[in-house]
């Protein structure tokens, strides 16, 4: 069982308990990369602080403001990612939500691939 507080000490020995919210996933990253999906993987927080709920994954071209954000349940450990373009650099974030809320965000970059056949001649 994992604990989901923390005990700060008062004066005269005094107790108070603080709920906290998760750290960040222990893994994240991608399993497979194509021209137009990106298959993300990840594991649990290793300090969850009690169930997580969900995750909230957000992603976007690192050359736009514009993102794109979609929850999933607590229980899940992957999610494909489809309809990007191609050739294209893509920032993606994941954090982990508990009773208390959302703990910190892991993030990665990669780049999509070309048109079946081309990705040979790429450097």
């Amino acid at each position: 069982m994992h604990c989901c507080f923390v005990v700060r000490k008062l004066l005269n020995d005094v107790f108070i308990l603080i709920d906290i919210e998760p750290g960040p996933p222990a893994v994240f990253g991608h399993d497979a990369v194509y021209n137009a999906r990106v298959d993300l993987s990840w594991k649990l927080p290793c300090e969850p602080n009690g169930e997580i709920i969900d995750y909230e994954i957000e992603y976007g071209s690192v050359v736009t403001s514009q993102r794109k954000r979609v929850v999933v349940g607590g229980e899940k450990e992957s999610f494909k990612v489809t309809g990007l373009a191609m050739l294209t650099s893509y920032s993606f974030q994941i954090r982990a939500r508990n009773s208390v809320g959302y703990g910190p965000p892991k993030t990665f970059v990669v780049k999509t691939k070309g048109p079946a056949g081309m990705n040979r001649y790429l450097i």
